[in-house]
């Protein structure tokens, strides 16, 4: 059951994004908007999957082991802003096309465990999972950054199931 179904896409304001990002005065293409709105959609649907996938994990640990190795997650998907600014910095065109070839932190989530332990019993637990692809690791958990950032940084591939057909989904997870 739906409890609440949330609208993610503001259309008025992603054209106003992409025109101020992109320096266009006028309304960018109307299937350029369809298309940014499906990857956003997509992306979206992916960190839902993975989301889920943690939510059960965790349960399966309370009820099996009396132990929640997560504490909370928090999700995010990058604005059309973010997304301008990466693509400036790869110095590639301003295209969706680009976003989707070559961002893969479109969607992500932050896994906050209650232990370090967790971060790679989270990240063992996940990636066993038949359907969940691990495509790039970073360990700043063992290799903290000069800053003292820790964490474990992860891109992961997801089937998302749609009407057309399934469809993997890059999902960003920092545990």
């Amino acid at each position: 059951m739906i409890l609440e179904r949330k609208s993610y896409m503001d259309f008025k304001q992603i054209a106003k994004d992409f025109r101020s990002e992109r320096g266009v005065p006028e309304e960018p293409a109307i299937a350029e908007l369809e298309q940014l709105n499906e990857l956003f959609a997509l992306a979206q649907a992916g960190a839902n999957e993975i989301g889920t996938k943690l939510e059960n994990l965790d349960s399966e640990f309370q009820v099996k082991h009396d132990h929640n190795p997560i504490h909370h997650i928090e999700e995010r998907i990058k604005s059309v802003q973010s997304l301008m600014k990466k693509l400036d910095k790869k110095g590639l065109d301003r295209k969706v096309e680009n976003i989707e070839d070559n961002i893969s932190d479109i969607a992500g989530l932050r896994v906050v465990t209650n232990y370090l332990d967790d971060i790679y019993l989270v990240e063992k637990i996940l990636v066993n999972q038949s359907d969940v692809m691990l495509l790039k690791r970073k360990d700043y958990v063992k290799n903290p950054k000069p800053s003292g950032y820790r964490s474990l940084h992860l891109v992961v591939s997801v089937p998302v199931f749609q009407a057309s057909g399934s469809q993997d989904v890059k999902v960003e997870i920092q545990i």
